[in-house]
């Protein structure tokens, strides 16, 4: 039996480890990639050379299309990939994928396990050239597949009755998307039933932070309000006092806006006036001047 991985880096491992050779090249895990996520259903001859040789005539993308399975079944078998007229499909009883694995887990709710199986983002770093119509699909199924082991860790969080797992899952979910304020808020909730509390802050500073320099913009209130009410409690647990500002209320410009909707200038601290009293002196001065000078001119007449 052969194994397609396409989580993580993509490789397609036999009974000996690593297929090596021409079967192993980009162009054919990418052609085992397009049909593996489109099994059990078949896939067009025409739709796969529309796919992975976009710049070649009919008639060469044919041709290239022909060599690739000869290729794949020299190394795979003979029924790896099955031609029914002009579809093409793959045999599940000579090669599986963890693609599979992660869809069957799901469907049969059995959140742990697809998150398991789900090693790295789908066909991290591949990239075929004069392919662009592959990855913009790839791109494409890589944001689905993300968002559904989102979906599995937050149901394993949820579904949790133990702390330390409860961390766990929203930490990877936290690391998986990292500008979620809603998941950094969990996050840290999280943290703190687990008697983490200074684990929270450092998540609450360093959210606030990335959100800054990648998007300028700010976290969303219900963060910072457990982060100041985290931070408050600490210091009357130690007698400290407050503190400085800290990272996440530190203004960001004005047109700022979290992901939350929070605009950054609920987060600005009150502006000093430090031009007041400077003026207050020069209108004082003008008005003793004023009356100096009413009572010259009231002399001198």
């Amino acid at each position: 039996m052969f194994i397609l991985r396409l989580f993580g880096s993509a490789s397609l491992d036999g009974p000996d480890g690593p297929v090596a050779g021409r079967a192993g090249q980009r162009q054919r895990v990418a052609l085992l990639a397009l049909l593996a996520v489109k099994h059990p259903r078949p896939l067009s001859r025409d739709k796969l050379v529309a796919d992975l040789w976009p710049e070649s005539g009919t008639d060469d993308a044919r041709h290239l299309l022909r060599d690739t399975l000869y290729i794949l079944r020299s190394a795979l078998g003979n029924d790896s990939v099955l031609g029914t007229g002009d579809d093409l499909r793959l045999n599940p009883a000579r090669l599986t994928s963890d693609l599979w694995e992660f869809e069957a887990a799901l469907a049969r709710d059995d959140p742990e396990a697809a998150v398991g199986v789900y090693l790295g983002p789908f066909l991290s770093g591949f990239h075929l050239s004069d392919a662009g119509e592959f990855d913009r699909w790839a791109d494409g199924e890589r944001s689905r597949l993300a968002r559904r082991y989102g979906q599995a860790l937050e149901q394993l969080a949820t579904r949790s009755d133990d702390p330390l797992k409860v961390v766990e899952w929203w930490s990877r979910l936290a690391r998986e998307d990292p500008h979620n304020s809603r998941v950094a808020l969990r996050y840290m909730q999280a943290l703190e039933v687990a008697g983490d509390r200074a684990g929270a802050l450092r998540h609450a500073s360093a959210h606030s932070e990335l959100l800054r320099s990648d998007l300028d913009a700010a976290p969303e209130s219900e963060v910072v309000a457990l982060a100041e009410r985290l931070r408050l409690e600490s210091r009357a647990a130690t007698g400290g006092s407050p503190g400085p500002t800290p990272a996440w209320n530190v203004p960001v410009p004005l047109d700022g806006v979290g992901k939350g909707g929070l605009l950054a200038a609920e987060l600005r601290p009150p502006v000093r006036r430090a031009w007041v009293l400077p003026t207050a002196i020069v209108l004082a001065l003008a008005v003793g001047l004023g009356v100096l000078g009413a009572a010259l001119f009231r002399d001198r007449s």
